[in-house]
């Protein structure tokens, strides 16, 4: 899936359905429209910037990111999506099946513009 949908309860639905496509045949490692939204909440809460700020933001999501024993025999994959903060909202595309990523990787920023930058360094040099 590659168009954008933006990240709202009217489009509940719509993501829903986008989700379900990508995972038709998955049983393990799968994600909702929840997960969606608890995603884009964790990353303006982590990143700790204003909203107007975000603008251009753009995350790589894998939420089963995990370490797998040497001993397991095949590659796991998991349900991934791509988060873009633009014109106010957060919208998802690129909802794919692929390569679990290893732990520690669930949050992978692809883009963050210099005003959100500017911005993160600021919060940061008072507390």
């Amino acid at each position: 899936m590659t168009t954008e949908i933006i990240v709202n309860e009217k489009n509940t639905e719509k993501i829903e359905a986008a989700i379900a496509e990508v995972q038709e045949k998955a049983r393990e490692r799968c994600i909702d429209a929840t997960d969606v939204s608890i995603a884009c909440d964790r990353i303006w809460v982590r990143l700790g910037v204003a909203k107007t700020a975000l603008e251009g933001v753009s995350f790589s999501v894998d939420l089963w990111a995990q370490n797998f024993p040497k001993a397991y025999k095949y590659r796991a994959e998991s349900t991934q999506f791509t988060l873009t903060f633009s014109k106010g909202s957060w919208r998802v595309s690129n909802i794919v099946r692929a390569y679990t990523r290893g732990a520690g990787h669930c949050y992978e920023c692809l883009a963050l513009p210099e005003k959100a930058q500017a911005y993160i360094i600021a919060s940061k040099k008072v507390f």
